[in-house]
């Protein structure tokens, strides 16, 4: 059984020979979580299997109001074992001014579990894949 998903313009690579059971978080539930987190001051946030970054969007932004979105103020961390979905993240959220006018989304290529010394760093809010 193949269990890898597609979303437009993420595309799947099909280097990968194995099933890695990647599940991305559809958006709609991605804002759900974000708004179930609350409207508590976050500064920091970790999204430790970033898949098509639909989490971390989700926090990075927020509906302004008036049909649009607003950046909030939190920096994300952002982890993904996977180089072929790190890249996309990358281009997906990249580092300039324009994007990044609210908080910070660091993209790491690296196994949350086993990167040195993430278990020292404090997090104001994680989210997950449910």
């Amino acid at each position: 059984m193949n269990a890898n998903l597609c979303f437009e313009g993420f595309g799947r690579d099909e280097r990968i020979e194995e099933d890695r059971s990647t599940w991305f978080t559809p958006p709609d539930i991605a804002w759900r979580m974000v708004r179930w987190a609350g409207d508590a001051y976050i500064r920091t946030a970790l999204e430790p299997s970033g898949g098509s970054g639909n989490l971390a969007h989700a926090l990075h932004t927020k509906p302004d109001g008036h049909g649009g979105l607003a950046f909030t103020k939190c920096d994300i961390d952002v982890y993904e074992v996977d180089p072929f979905y790190a890249s996309r993240l990358r281009e997906r959220f990249p580092e300039d001014e324009d994007f990044n006018s609210g908080g910070i989304i660091d993209i790491r290529q690296a196994d949350y579990l086993s990167a040195p010394g993430c278990s020292h760093i404090r997090y104001d809010l994680g989210l997950a894949n449910p």
